[in-house]
Order: C-alpha cells, then sequence, then structure tokens
C-alpha cells in the first residue's frame, strides 16, 4: 500500500473502527498496512479531538450505540486499575449487616475484594462469581437470583424474585444497597446495557435499592445502550475514574447525583 498522509489514514481508521462497532490496535495495523505505533498515535489524536474513545488495546466510536457485549475475559482485562479504584469507592459505601444488591459484571465482582473488613452482610446477587469470591466470614446469608445463565457473562437473568414456601416464585426483596454496574452511561444521564433481559433485572435492583450506586469506568460514557436501565433522577451515586462531559455533569447535578472520582 502506498504510504497515506496522516489525514487520510486517520480518516479511513476512523471509518473501520464506525464500521465495525469497535476495533484492535493490531487489526488497524494490519488493515492500514502501518505500524502499532502509528496507530496509537492516531488513536490518540483521534481520541483527543473528541471522534472516537480510547479503549484498552483498541477504540470505539464515541457515542455509539451499545448493542453487543464483550466476552467476559475481555472486560476482566479492560480497565483493570480503573475498575479496582472504583470498586473500592464502592465498598466504602457499604456498612456492617446491611443486605446489598451486586449485579453482573467485573466491577462488582471487584468491590467484594475490599469487602474484608465487613460483617452480617446478606448479599444478593445474579453475578455467579461473587459467591466464591466474598472473603471468608463477611456474608451471613448469599442469595443468588434464579433464572438462564448467560454463559457470556456468568450472570444469571432472570427475576428479583424468590420462591416461597410452595415454591412458587413471588417474593421480592428489598435491599439496603443496590451496587449496579452498567455498560453505557449517556450525555443526559440515561444508563444502560447491551441485552434487554439483563436491563429488567437490574431496573428491580435499582427499585429495590434504598440507597443506589451505578458503577462506570470512563470507556462507558458518552454512550447509549440499547436497552435502558434507568435515569440519573432514580440513584444516589455515581462513581467513575475521570473528569465528566460538561452536559454529564449538568444532567447529574439536576438529578441531586453524587459524583464520586475514583482517581
Amino acid at each position: 500500500m502506498t504510504a497515506q498522509l496522516p489525514a487520510r489514514r486517520r480518516a479511513d481508521l476512523l471509518a473501520f473502527v464506525r464500521d465495525r462497532g469497535q476495533a484492535t490496535v493490531g487489526e488497524l495495523a494490519e488493515v492500514l498496512e502501518v505500524s502499532l505505533d502509528t496507530v496509537r498515535r492516531d488513536l490518540e489524536h483521534l481520541a483527543r479531538e473528541g471522534s472516537l474513545t480510547r479503549t484498552h488495546g483498541g477504540a470505539v466510536p464515541t457515542g455509539t450505540l451499545a448493542r453487543h457485549e464483550n466476552p467476559l475475559a475481555v472486560r476482566m482485562a479492560d480497565h483493570p486499575d480503573a475498575k479496582a479504584r472504583i470498586a473500592a469507592r464502592a465498598a466504602g459505601y457499604v456498612r456492617d449487616g446491611q443486605t446489598v444488591v451486586l449485579n453482573g459484571g467485573t466491577t462488582t465482582l471487584a468491590v467484594v475484594n475490599h469487602l474484608t473488613d465487613r460483617r452480617d452482610l446478606t448479599i444478593v446477587t445474579n453475578n455467579l462469581m461473587i459467591p466464591p469470591a466474598l472473603p471468608e466470614g463477611v456474608a451471613r446469608g448469599v442469595y443468588v437470583v434464579g433464572g438462564s445463565t448467560r454463559m457470556r457473562s456468568l450472570a444469571t437473568v432472570g427475576r428479583l424474585r424468590f420462591p416461597d414456601a410452595q415454591g412458587r416464585t413471588s417474593l421480592a426483596v428489598s435491599a439496603d444497597l443496590a451496587i449496579v454496574g452498567v455498560s453505557t452511561v449517556s450525555l443526559d444521564g440515561v444508563f444502560g446495557v447491551s441485552n434487554l433481559r439483563e436491563a429488567q433485572l437490574l431496573r428491580e435492583m435499582v427499585d429495590a435499592g434504598r440507597t443506589v450506586v451505578v458503577l462506570a469506568d470512563s470507556s462507558k460514557l458518552d454512550r447509549t445502550g440499547f436497552a435502558h436501565v434507568c435515569t440519573a433522577k432514580e440513584i444516589d451515586v455515581f462513581i467513575t475514574d475521570a473528569v465528566l462531559p460538561r452536559p454529564l455533569t449538568t444532567a447529574f447535578a439536576r438529578a441531586g447525583v453524587q459524583v464520586v472520582l475514583a482517581r
């Protein structure tokens, strides 16, 4: 391939990312026939312009509609430092003796690592990785929501309800605290995920929590999910790792949301 001018190469790179919905540095280097370092510089340039969003190992279009969920192994390796900082701040809202609802996801999984000094917690979750990860002595009871299992995320999807004595699934739950990780946060303060059934369960978790804490690292900002979970008006605390875009700051301020930067 004849060497391209930087502006043309970046235009082709951006078109590829927008067409695919996401791309890795390696894919872009192969398609454009340039070095990995050249791709990284181009991605940083386009990210500074706001044309795309830089992710761990690649990029996604800025403000794109999130319809797909990355495999669990990819998400476990994505932004681990940011997720650890967010999780540590989220754990600070957990008090001894509380009932805490946690949804599926790698950031909420990281929260339990910071609960070693808590006691007598009741944990309700659809995250199949959380029960074995809970530090010893932390929980007096752990309840896993039933339903079908999404092997892609190792989480169940169903209702936030449990069987009564006759085996009927009819008992709803209430919680002191709901800690919910989301896939997208739009500039007008709408939280979303890529799966409709997951969104329905998260909606019930939000409704169940007396206090609602939402977690999302900076790669989730300025994106719109296929399935909406709730709006800023329905939560109490939002924890992320980067300064928010001005429209989102305004939306949270109007809704009275406490914004916590885990930096």
